[in-house]
Parts: C-alpha cells; structure tokens; sequence
C-alpha cells in the first residue's frame, strides 16, 4: 500500500478516504505525551500523519455513537459501504488497526513513503499486519536479510548498510540518481518496526539512522512546527497531520511560471510559501453522535494569499429566509470575488508581474467583447459576495436502488444562487454571451417578477436560469426551480429560516465565511431498519435528523475549517 500511496494512482485516490477514516478509528494523540517515532522523522519529509497512542484510543472511541454503528446489525449496510471503496485495502488497515498498541508515525517525502510503530505488546501479530498493509512479501520471500544495531533489516534489494562506507544522510540522498527503482524495506528492531519505500539512497540512508547504524544528518523540522502547531491550534485530536507548504516552493513556482507563460515568480513572495506556511489538523471520533474535524492554514500575513483571504466576510444573520424549506443540504459563502481580481492585478504589479496583469487583462477584455458589455463592472461587479448552493432531491429518488444507479441523477436536483447588485444587469450580460455561443433558449417572465431563460429539448432538465429580487438563481430541474421561485419571490414563508434545526446550525456560527450542512436523513432507505428487523444503537436515535456541518473562518493568520455532526 505504500508503494501505491506513493504513485498515487487510480486506485490510491479511492483508498485515501479509507486510510484517514480507519486511522481515525484506531488511534489517541494526548497532548502531555513525549514521542518517541516522531523525532525520527526524517529531515526530508514534508507530511506526517502521527497517532501518539492507539491503546487509548481503543477505550476512548467505544463511547463513540458512530463507531459502535458501524460494529452492529443496523449498521452493516454502512459499513460495507465504507468498506466497498477499497475492500483489500480497507481490510488491511482495519487489521493493523486492530495490533497497534503504541504509537504510530506515516511520514512522507518527495524521495517516498515510510510507516514507523513502536512495538508495544506482542510483536508478532503486529509485524504480520504490518507487512500486509505495505504489501510486503514474506520474510526470504524475495527480499534480502540483513543485520544492523540491534534490527533486522528486509530490503528488496541488498543494501550496503556499513557505516563507514559511501555518502551518509542528506549528501547520500542529493547523490541518488533519479532514475533508480524504488527499494522496499522492512525494519524490526528493538524499539522499532518500520516499513520504508522510496529511492534507493533515500532509504539506505533513513535506514541507517532508524537502526542507529548512522547518526540522522538532520532532525527533521517537522517535530518541532507540529508541536508548535498543536500548542496553538490544539487540543490534538485522534490523529494529527501536518504538511510544511515551503517543500512545495519549487512546484508552485513552476505552476505559476507556466500559467503566466514564462514569468518569473517567487512564490513565497507572491503567495507566502515561507517558512512559516503550513497545514495542521487534527480527527477525532469523541464520546457520543459526533465526529471532530479540524484544519488550520497558516498564511503569510502580507501576502497575496493573505490579502485574497481578507476578501472573506461573515455570512448576514437572514440568508436563510431566502432558501426553500425542502433543501436537505446547503452551502453558502460570503467572498468578494469580484475584489479578488483587482487585487491579483495590484499584487502582479506590485512584483514587476506586468506581463501577467496584462494577461488577466486581456482575458477580460475578450470575455467583455464575447458580451458586448464590460464584465469587471457590468458583471462580475454586480455580485456582493454572496452564494450559495443548495440540494433538495424528491424522498422518492433516495432508495438505495436510485441512489446505486442514478447517483448524478439524484444530485442534479439542486440549485445555485447569488445575491446581485442589479438582476436586471446581469441578466442582459447572460443573454449576449449565450446568444454569441447561440444556444437555443426559452425567454419568458414569472408570474411573481422573476425572468427566466430555458434550455430547449434537454427533457427531463427543464429548470434554467432566473433574475429577479436581487438575485441569480440557476437550477436544473424545473422542480427545484418552482420551489426556489416561490422563496425567493416571497410567494411561501417556509423557507430554512423558519426551519429550527438548521437555524440553530446557522445561529452557533455566527462570523463564519463559509458553512456547509448537509442532513443525514439519506442514511435512513441505506440502513433500512423497520425492513430488516433492527433498531439503531441506544443514543442514536436522532441520527437521521442529524447534520454533518463543515464551517470556513477567516482568523489572523490564516483559515480554520471545522467539520462535526450537529
């Protein structure tokens, strides 16, 4: 497995989901704990996952609602739904899982991948489920014996692991030559077992260092800024991970380089990929209905990151007596967009990025010609800041069965909307710009005020667009679009503002940016209890009413985003 997290293929994007939910299942990071594996990060190393104690976190998580589902007859149908994104995989982790009774580091680098646990309890389980979860052949099975320090050594490859010879640490890694084929070891030692995939330098060397063979060339910084990170944006949850943005400086700049053809930008100038810029997070499964999610990016203060992220503004109180009482799931968020393009133009100026600006620039001025009208203030200038999109599929389309086969089906039943300046201003820059692609569209005016275009002979996705009550309404069922209509045009006061549950939602995040909640109900044709004789566990009996809310806030030095059950 970390051959494929490293290659990132196909399949590893459908295991990643699975890796970070059953990670999440196994383990407790208590904040007072020293560690053990994480200083023996290597230098090299750009992202650690770190679980500081998996025996507590199997006392912890059993007072868990959403764990004790999963285990029982109720919830079989979700968790084979889990599980049925990468069933192999899914297995394999859940097994380690299961062993781990110390802690746990998953570290990466752009050289590869390694996972160290410490062997608390009995060894052997552990190192067999280990050696599963990294797809690692049998001991004498194709890989090579060695001995060093106190460890035994498994390699794909022979390495040379004396001391004394060749390059060591950091000099041995620059020397790799990029083409050599990735190595696979196996480590168990005393204090130590460890599974490591990567360039054949990058892990002779981290090999020696863990073993104790040579002493690391360089601890890694990443120890001490996830300390750091914990003490200000803790308490640690069940897992912790932390990305240092600086190692991407390089890609950033090439992505910017070829985006503006050529230019020549300094990101950490430009974006604020310093040493400070990092991502911090934490999981954790509490006691109760409930789930902890929590993410914080650090920005450079003074940056174009930073001054685009000051164009953020918390949600106005009554946004919700403007969506219809049957959405099941909404997001919305208040971003002046519109201020975000003059200041990427000022920042491009400001770095001698003339060529760049001018570009943007050029961009527009097409688009403004395509529209026959000047879209930075005719059109993009005419939007506040406020949108929104929002999810309200018909009860009779949430079988599983529907859900199985016409999944895109069941999420075309939503809507998107913008709060606008002038509907009236928008709606003639929307009508040249689809009349110069000519697109065959219905013309006609709502009975409550509202002017509406259609799409022609695309049955059954007759919603279309709507201007109107200073607003931008787009959908694509006709459906949605009645219902939105009816809010929007004041004709219903059932609208979510009335709703009390997702009212007390909005109501707790006063000075978010951006909130995302979506309703559990769709669980309910899933897990089927009446049909299939079970009943959910004590405790949970709110479950379907429940919501998933996902919050985005602006702070001094960057983003927090949070994601709980409410």
């Amino acid at each position: 497995m970390i051959q494929r997290i490293l290659s990132a293929g196909p399949r590893t994007r459908r295991i990643a989901p699975s890796l970070v939910a059953a990670l999440a299942l196994v383990a407790q990071a208590p904040g007072a704990a020293q560690s053990k594996l994480l200083d023996q990060v290597p230098a090299e190393a750009h992202t650690v996952l770190h679980l500081q104690d998996a025996t507590v976190v199997l006392e912890q998580i059993q007072r868990n609602d959403v764990y004790r589902l999963l285990g029982t007859e109720a919830g079989e149908p979700l968790y084979h739904q889990l599980r049925s994104m990468s069933v192999e995989d899914f297995d394999d982790m859940i097994n380690l899982g299961q062993v781990l009774a110390g802690e746990a580091v998953f570290f990466k680098a752009k050289q590869g991948v390694g996972f160290m646990v410490e062997p608390r309890g009995d060894r052997v389980p552990l190192m067999a489920a280990l050696r599963q979860f990294t797809s690692t052949p049998p001991a004498g099975e194709g890989m090579t014996l060695q001995q060093l320090g106190g460890c035994e050594v498994e390699s794909s490859v022979p390495l040379d692991l004396e001391p004394a010879s060749g390059p060591r640490g950091r000099e041995a890694i620059e020397v790799a030559g990029a083409s050599s084929d990735p190595v696979r070891v196996m480590i168990s030692g005393p204090r130590i077992l460890a599974a490591i995939y990567g360039d054949k330098a990058s892990v002779r060397a981290w090999t020696m260092a863990l073993c104790g063979g040579a002493p690391q060339a360089d601890i890694a910084p990443l120890a001490s800024k996830l300390r750091s990170a914990r003490a200000l944006h803790g308490p640690a949850g069940q897992m912790e991970a932390f990305t240092d943005l600086t190692f991407f400086r390089e890609e950033a700049a090439e992505a910017l380089r070829a985006a503006g053809e050529g230019m020549s930008i300094d990101p950490s100038r430009l974006i604020g990929l310093d040493e400070n810029a990092y991502l911090y997070g934490t999981f954790a499964l509490p006691a109760g209905m409930d789930i902890d999610i929590r993410l914080h990016l650090q920005i450079t203060p003074g940056s174009l990151l930073a001054r685009l992220a000051d164009s953020m503004r918390p949600l106005p109180p009554d946004l919700l007596g403007r969506i219809p009482a049957e959405v099941t799931g909404l997001h919305c968020m208040n971003w002046d967009f519109n201020g975000c393009y003059a200041l990427i133009l000022k920042a491009l100026r400001e770095d001698d990025q003339e060529r760049g600006a001018d570009q943007i620039d050029q961009v527009v001025a097409a688009g403004s010609a395509l529209a026959g009208s000047e879209l930075e203030q005719e059109f993009f200038g005419q939007f506040t800041g406020v949108f929104g999109m929002f999810f309200m599929p018909p009860m009779d389309a949430l079988s599983p069965a529907d859900v199985q086969d016409d999944l895109l089906g069941v999420f075309l039943h939503m809507g998107l909307f913008a709060k606008v300046k002038d509907a009236d201003a928008i709606m003639e820059v929307v009508d040249a710009m689809l009349g110069a692609v000519r697109m065959d569209l219905d013309f006609g005016a709502d009975t409550r005020g509202f002017e509406e275009m259609r799409l022609k002979g695309v049955e059954p996705y007759d919603g279309g667009l709507a201007f109107g009550a200073n607003h931008f309404l787009a959908t694509v069922t006709r459906r949605v679009m009645d219902a939105s209509l009816a809010t929007f045009g004041g004709e219903t006061a059932r609208s979510l503002l009335s709703g009390a549950k997702l009212q007390a939602i909005f109501d707790s995040q006063q000075g978010a940016a951006a909130v995302s909640a979506f309703r559990l109900g769709m669980l309910r044709e899933l897990i089927r209890e009446e049909e299939r004789g079970v009943k959910l566990p004590e405790g949970m009996e709110g479950l379907y009413d429940t919501y998933m809310v996902s919050t985005l806030r602006r702070v001094r030095d960057g983003f927090d985003l949070r994601v709980q059950l409410q």
